[in-house]
Parts: C-alpha cells; structure tokens; sequence
C-alpha cells in the first residue's frame, strides 16, 4: 500500500471508530454512572474492538476496493502482497 492509500484508511477508519466510542462511551455514563474508569474503558474496549474487526473494517475494504475497481481479495493481493501481483 502507498502512504497514501494508508493514510486514507486510517482516515476511514477513524471516522468510524470515533462515533462508535462515543456512543459506546455515552451508553456506559447512563447504564453505570457509577463506575470507576477503568472499567468505563475495559466496557468500551470489549465492545468496540470486535465491531472494528468483524464490522466496519471489512466494510471499509469492500468501500476502498469498489473505488479501485477490485473486489476485496483482489485490492488485498495488489496492495499486502508484492509476490503475487499480477
């Protein structure tokens, strides 16, 4: 992947990740108030990472390859994979 092909998925990334963790963040303050932050955090984490991974990024991928032309497997071999470029 160029720098630039990187910098536009962290981009991409962010933009979702960062209404998630809000969301998330703001549905613990409600649920438990009381909680220590640390737990708040651990909470967040749990839910959020799983979404990022099985969620938003294989949808980022299938969004970035349709811009390119390719499907998912194929921007993945042309981008991680400099031996097997066609």
């Amino acid at each position: 992947m160029t720098r630039s092909e990187h910098l536009v998925m962290l981009i991409c990334m962010w933009l979702c990740l960062f209404p998630l963790v809000t969301a998330i963040v703001y549905l613990d303050m409600m649920l438990a108030p009381t909680w220590p932050v640390w737990s708040r955090t651990m909470v967040a984490t749990a839910v959020a990472v799983p979404v990022m991974i099985y969620l938003v990024r294989p949808n980022v991928m299938k969004m970035i390859a349709r811009h390119h032309g390719m499907t998912v497997q194929e921007y993945e071999i042309a981008c991680c994979d400099p031996e097997r470029r066609a």
